[in-house]
Formats: structure tokens, sequence, C-alpha cells
């Protein structure tokens, strides 16, 4: 599934995921996924309920820190993460807050040599192709726990909606839960799966002042200038489909389903 969401996207000209990518695709937007360090949520808290203050916290493919508040309940946060720029970012997060225990290993986790407590991975097994040994890894490297957060309609399956419109046919879908689940038991893992509450993507945090900037958040820019105006207007001819006018915040995306966070986890005692 995963080369076929590749794949397709490529035929497409859409933006790949892939985390076999050799190029560091997140260099131009790595900035709007840094998040504060000291907020506080639900599923943070659910998060934090199994993390001990003597816990080394390994965050496999951390990003710029989304879940950098882990860092306020264990002795050590350490994000492994490949891209230069999400890592610029995560220390930029890390030296503003004044965070003492949290550092980043700038490498793909297949390559990383460390250990820790607790290993952590958000919303990255979607992209991984060759997933037994990923989770193998992960499994092998955390002596007491491993937590998986994914959400219930991955991130780019939520996007089906404009893909229709800017390519006549929905994508190839990446794996969720229902794929991942089957693997881990054929490993002999039996986890727990929680589900913590709504989906909570930046992309559908975000809010628009008005129509202009809600289209320009969808319109593909890699698109020749013919086709951009031709999914302009077709985009617009479907605009209220898409999304939702808020009194308070402007616009927003329409909802493409009931999409909530899961936590998958289990104990490894080792």
């Amino acid at each position: 599934m995963v080369h076929a969401a590749e794949d397709d996207r490529r035929r497409t000209g859409s933006p790949s995921a892939c985390a076999e990518a050799s190029a560091d695709r997140w260099q131009a937007g790595a900035a709007r996924f840094r998040e504060d360090p000291f907020r506080a949520h639900d599923t943070l808290q659910t998060l934090l309920s199994y993390i001990a203050p003597s816990d080394t916290v390994l965050d496999v493919g951390g990003g710029a820190g989304r879940y950098l508040p882990l860092a306020r309940q264990c002795r050590e946060y350490v994000n492994v993460e490949p891209s230069p720029s999400m890592a610029a970012q995560f220390e930029l997060s890390v030296r503003e807050a004044g965070i003492t225990n949290a550092r980043c290993l700038q490498r793909a986790w297949e390559q990383a040599d460390i250990t820790g407590d607790v290993g952590f991975s958000a919303n990255v097994v979607y992209y991984i192709a060759d997933i037994v040994p990923f989770i193998a890894k992960l499994h092998a490297a955390s002596h007491r726990r491993v937590m998986l957060v994914l959400h219930s309609v991955p991130p780019r399956n939520g996007g089906a909606d404009v893909a229709r419109i800017v390519h006549g046919r929905a994508p190839a879908p990446d794996p969720g839960y229902r794929e991942l689940l089957p693997v881990l038991w054929d490993m002999g893992l039996l986890p727990d799966v929680r589900v913590l509450g709504p989906s909570d993507f930046i992309a559908e945090r975000g809010r628009y002042p008005d129509r202009a900037a809600a289209m320009a958040a969808v319109v593909p820019t890699q698109l020749e200038e013919a086709d951009r105006a031709r999914v302009t207007r077709a985009l617009a001819a479907q605009f209220d489909e898409l999304f939702i006018l808020t009194p308070e915040d402007g616009y927003r995306r329409r909802p493409q389903g009931d999409s909530r966070v899961l936590l998958i986890t289990w104990e490894t005692q080792h």
C-alpha cells in the first residue's frame, strides 16, 4: 500500500511523505510543525500517564517536536529524526523553551544505535513500506513500553475530496490501523488499543480569514498555470463542500468522516 500510494503521488506530481525518500522534503514547511511545548490536551495527558520520571523516551520521527511536552515527565527525551530541517526546528523549540533534558539524534531510525525505556512514534508508520523491521527494532530498543499514535483516517487519506476534484479520482490510500494491527498480531504482539479523541492534524486546525486564503491552502502549488486555473475554478465551484464558515474563526476544512486519535501500546519487559 505504501508503494502504491507513493507511485500514485509521483504520477500526479503530489508531494511525497515517504520516510525512505532521500531528499529533505520538509525543508520548505518545517516551521509550521512546531507546537507549544507547554501545551496540554487530552492526548498528551494520556501519553504522560504511561511515562515515569526515570524514563528515557525515544520519539522516533519526532519532527519539529510536536510531542516535546513528553519531556516534562521523563528523565531524557530523544527525538530520532532524519530530516535536517525538522531537527533544526526541534532544537530551536528546545532552546526557546529552556528544556534541558531533550536532544535530537539526527538519523533515520533504521541506522540509529540507541535504546530507551519507552519507544514512541506518532503518525509515522503510514509511510513505512518495510514495517516489520521498523516495529521489531522499536520493540527491541524499548526496555519497558512501546507507544504508537495514529489517526483512524491517515492524514493524506483525509485529502481525498480535493484529489477527486484535482485529479478526477481519490488517490491510492496510505495504510492505517486496520493494516497495522494484523502485522503486530503476526509478530506475536498483543497491544492495547485506545481511542483518545478527535483528530487534530495541523491541516484540520487551520483557520482562514476569507475564501481566497482558504482556496490558497488547497490549490496544489506544483501545477502548471493552465492546470492551476482549471483546478481553481473546479475547487471554487465546490467550495462549500470543502469548507465551513465559523463565526469565531473564519473558514476551516470540512471534516471527512469521524477521524479519531488512536493509541496502540504494549509492554516489552526486557
